[in-house]
């Protein structure tokens, strides 16, 4: 990770942490691991990245230690992951106080293969709406509702859906904050940035994502720079869709408990209830999104207060420049120095060898060929030693 974004992370992002995984070398299985972060933009905001040669648990544990030393914040993280190789274990084991959702977008695709293929297309579609509405149901009678309708058409469906504990999943009963990011694809931004990835080296291939940080973090900034509003230029208009919401509402009445008189009313077809000043609304949207409700809007419009105060700092311009005010230096050309030269020797450095690792399955066996006679003995092309080949070489590699 570099320090650049460490400190956008710590100092302009919003707690929240993706954890996914890049394929870079197919034929080898080299893998990227990535913490990324969304800005007040909601976009990529890449914040620690590795290679490794799988992706194993124990990877991805070696790889959250390494973050969680790095980070200066406290461990109130909320983390969105697919929750494969042992996540769902090892975030809660390194991060004891935070927050572990599900990525909703392979949650949805992983919904998809429980569908019974009886079905009609249609048929699947409505289910695949249901889970959504269950997904971005704020409160817990909407999301019941949206579990019946699928219970009535599958209970097995419904069941699984409880095991997979809809608290990971679900705007109703999920405890962490997501601020309405329910999905970020980095994958996707390194696919952008490096097309021709499986073709370079791993060290060129960091290489190039350095280089397109270090245009990301520069470009974004200078865009800032001309924004004139107190928020972000999306978070602006999430607002204003809710302004023009509360324009047909009516605040009801205030309630006085205690000489507490910031508790309204307000008419919606139902009625929700608004407190102001711990910013919470019964329909939960403002606490799940981080932008003020329309019903909240409505309080503010009859006791003149300025909506944009109520927004979550996240979504405030200081905060997105704060994201991007650091810089990754330029790296230059190293030298290389010569061969004589034990550069880990006169540092007293004692590098860790690259363990060797078969791949699965048994080795493919080529029949000998009878019309030879004699055989020139076996020599590996790795440590150069007899009576083994390379696929088969458990000598540690040493650098």
């Amino acid at each position: 990770a570099f320090h650049a974004s460490l400190h956008g992370f710590e100092n302009g992002c919003r707690p929240l942490l993706f954890l996914d995984v890049i394929t870079v070398k197919p034929n080898k299985h080299w893998k990227l691991l990535g913490a990324t972060s969304v800005d007040g933009e909601g976009d990529v905001f890449p914040v620690a990245l590795s290679v490794v040669d799988d992706e194993s648990q124990e990877n991805w544990h070696w790889f959250l230690e390494q973050l969680q030393a790095s980070l200066p914040m406290p461990g109130d993280i909320t983390f969105i992951s697919n929750g494969r190789s042992g996540l769902w274990d090892d975030v809660s084991l390194i991060f004891p106080d935070s927050y572990h959702g599900y990525n909703v977008n392979f949650f949805i695709e992983e919904f998809k293969t429980k569908l019974d293929d009886s079905w009609s297309e249609e048929v699947k579609d409505i289910m695949v709406e249901h889970l959504k509405d269950a997904i971005y149901s704020c409160r817990v009678d909407e999301f019941n509702h949206y579990l019946d309708l699928i219970k009535a058409e599958s209970d097995k469906l419904a069941e699984w859906l409880l095991e997979t504990k809809p608290e990971r999943w679900s705007d109703a009963l999920f405890k962490g904050s997501r601020l309405g990011q329910y999905t970020c694809n980095i994958s996707e931004t390194i696919a952008e940035w490096i097309p021709n990835r499986y073709e370079l080296p791993v060290v060129q291939l960091l290489d190039t994502i350095r280089c397109n940080l270090m245009e990301m973090i520069y470009t974004r900034r200078e865009s800032s720079n001309t924004w004139s509003e107190v928020l972000t230029p999306s978070a602006n208009q999430k607002l204003q869709e809710e302004m023009n919401k509360a324009l047909s509402l009516s605040v009801v009445c205030s309630t006085e408990n205690d000489g507490n008189n910031n508790v309204f009313e307000v008419c919606d077809g139902s009625v929700y209830t608004v407190n102001i000043d711990t910013w919470e609304c019964t329909c939960r949207k403002w606490h799940v999104s981080g932008i003020p409700c329309c019903h909240a809007i409505a309080v503010f419009e009859q006791t003149d207060q300025n909506p944009v105060e109520y927004c979550s700092k996240y979504f405030r311009r200081d905060y997105y420049r704060m994201t991007y005010a650091m810089s990754i230096n330029p790296i230059p050309d190293v030298i290389v120095p010569p061969a004589s030269t034990d550069v880990t020797q006169s540092m007293g450095l004692q590098p860790c060898p690259i363990l060797a690792r078969r791949q699965v399955g048994r080795p493919k066996e080529k029949p000998a060929d009878p019309r030879i006679a004699i055989k020139r003995a076996v020599r590996c092309s790795r440590c150069k030693g007899y009576g083994h080949n390379k696929a088969t070489c458990k000598v540690p590699l040493t650098t």
